[in-house]
């Protein structure tokens, strides 16, 4: 009897070390990753000013609703909360330099 419950300790003490190692292993890679840093180059961004890019810019401003939170000239967020079942409950700051920016 003393037999089997030395096996049944050694098993048991052999999983649970096993178990703590799989743990340790998993925390390190987890810590690795979110300390990763990345070296990005930012990319110059054009923003065209033709007729043509100004008109579908118009045609997305009226055909998204974004004049209802952001205000015919887009000055910023007008609306600090929008409620709508397809985009869900939204609050946030104006962080524009628009009317009552930042």
């Amino acid at each position: 009897m003393k037999k089997v419950f030395k096996i049944l300790g050694n098993t048991s003490a052999s999983m649970l070390a096993l178990v703590l190692l799989i743990i340790g292993i998993a925390y390190l890679h987890t810590v690795r990753e979110i300390n990763r840093a990345y070296q990005i180059q930012a990319a110059a961004i054009v923003i065209p000013t033709d007729s043509a890019s100004m008109a579908w810019g118009k045609h997305i401003v009226d055909t998204r609703g974004c004049a209802n939170c952001h205000g015919n000239k887009l000055e910023g967020m007008i609306n600090k909360e929008a409620d709508n079942f397809l985009v869900g409950h939204m609050a946030a700051p104006n962080l524009t330099g628009g009317n009552g920016g930042a």
